[in-house]
C-alpha cells in the first residue's frame, strides 16, 4: 500500500495534476500482486495479493470449494505454501525472478509466454474490477514493483485494456524506503 501511494503521488506530480483530484489504479508486481485504486487522494478499493492474480511466489485467488478440496487432497501445509513462497512462477517455472521469466519469454519459451498471457489476463480482470469504485472514470494505470521492469507483461496488459483510453505508466522498483521517508517528511 505504501509503495502504491507514493507511486501515485509521484505520477500525479510528474503530470502536474493534484493527487487529490485524480483516480489512478496502481498495480504492484512482486512476490504477490496487488491492485489498488487511489481516488481523490484516498485508497478507495483494492484487490489484495491473495484475491487476484498469481505472482512470482503466490498462487493468487483460489475458489473456496476448490481450496477445501485441495487442502483435503494435498494437506494444509502444502496449500498454505502456495500463498507465500512456493506458488506462482516458483511452482510454474521454478523461479521467483520475474526478470528471468521475461527473458524466457523473449527467448521464445512457449510455456513462459503462456504464463505471461495468463498473468496479463488475470491482472486485466483485477484492474477492471476496480472500475465501478471509480465510477468508471480513471486517469491512468500505474505499474510499480520489481515486476514493472517486465515491459512485455505491461504491454500485454495495456493492450488488453486499450479500450479504456487512459495512459499507462511504469514506475519500476520497490521504493518502500523512499515512500516511508516521503511519508514522514
Amino acid at each position: 500500500v505504501l509503495n502504491t501511494h507514493a507511486t501515485a503521488i509521484r505520477t500525479a506530480a510528474e503530470n502536474n495534476v493534484d493527487f487529490n483530484s485524480v483516480a489512478y489504479i496502481v498495480v504492484h508486481l512482486g512476490g504477490g500482486n496487488s491492485v489498488i485504486l487511489w481516488k481523490d487522494g484516498k485508497l478507495a478499493e483494492t484487490v489484495p495479493a491473495d484475491a487476484g492474480s498469481f505472482g512470482a511466489e503466490r498462487c493468487g485467488a483460489i475458489r473456496g470449494l476448490k481450496l477445501i478440496q485441495l487442502i483435503k487432497e494435498r494437506g494444509i501445509e502444502e496449500v498454505e505454501s502456495w500463498f507465500g513462497g512456493k506458488g506462482g512462477f516458483v511452482s510454474l517455472l521454478g523461479t521467483n525472478e520475474l526478470k528471468k521469466v521475461s527473458e524466457m519469454v523473449a527467448e521464445g519459451n512457449a510455456e513462459a509466454k503462456k504464463y505471461e498471457d495468463a498473468l496479463a489476463y488475470q491482472l486485466s480482470k483485477s484492474i477492471s474490477s476496480l472500475l465501478p469504485a471509480a465510477d468508471g472514470k480513471i486517469d491512468g494505470i500505474i505499474f510499480t514493483g520489481g515486476g514493472a521492469y517486465w515491459e512485455g507483461l505491461v504491454a500485454n496488459v495495456e493492450n488488453r485494456l486499450s479500450y479504456l483510453n487512459v495512459p499507462v505508466y511504469r514506475q519500476p522498483g520497490e521504493n518502500e524506503m523512499q515512500a516511508l521517508a516521503e511519508g514522514a517528511y
